[in-house]
């Protein structure tokens, strides 16, 4: 079976600046909502859930068993140089190596599949000139409000986030239930 090719944005790096990132935020959506509806990734995260041993209606342990196999066997590899690449949930898994946005659109697209809210939270670190960092959360128990952080890059556990003395600024792009962006966010992209 051959590889789905990554979606490569251009043969520059994407900008890090705002403008950048809303690119790279529209792309990020893009495969999310993309891969959500793709019966390969349902039957993986299927098969995980039954490997796992995971209760039927144990929210907290599905988003456990997701995150942990994702850290567990897929490691964060750097994009090429000089290009920014995004990559679809079965590439990455596929090709087990991923950066951090690629572990996003994996880790959201698979926990979406479920049924969970998902979003993402970029930052910027002290030590940066702009933003540097994202990573998924995903609201559980489901309509709880308790959005859970999921950061695979980093040797903490589920639920770990950069403390607040490290990061200059944050934000986080909540979804509806539908799997689209907030009108507010549509906006801030526009």
């Amino acid at each position: 079976m051959p590889l789905d090719e990554p979606k490569v944005i251009g043969r520059y790096r994407v900008k890090t600046n705002d403008a950048g990132l809303k690119q790279k935020l529209k792309m990020i959506e893009g495969l999310v909502n993309q891969g959500v509806r793709d019966a390969k990734i349902h039957a993986i995260v299927g098969n995980l859930l039954w490997n796992c041993g995971v209760a039927e209606k144990d929210q907290y342990g599905e988003v456990k068993c997701i995150f942990d196999f994702y850290k567990n066997n897929v490691r964060y590899t750097r994009d090429p140089y000089n290009i920014e690449t995004f990559q679809t949930a079965i590439y990455t898994l596929t090709n087990r190596r991923a950066d951090c946005d690629d572990g996003t659109i994996c880790l959201r697209t698979m926990l979406q599949s479920l049924g969970y809210k998902t979003r993402s939270k970029v930052i910027q670190t002290n030590n940066a000139d702009n933003w540097n960092h994202i990573f998924a959360s995903v609201e559980v128990p489901r309509g709880s409000g308790r959005w859970v952080m999921l950061d695979p890059t980093v040797p903490h556990p589920m639920g770990w986030e950069a403390p607040p003395q490290m990061v200059k600024r944050s934000l986080e792009y909540p979804m509806n239930g539908l799997g689209y962006f907030d009108p507010v966010l549509i906006n801030y992209l526009a």
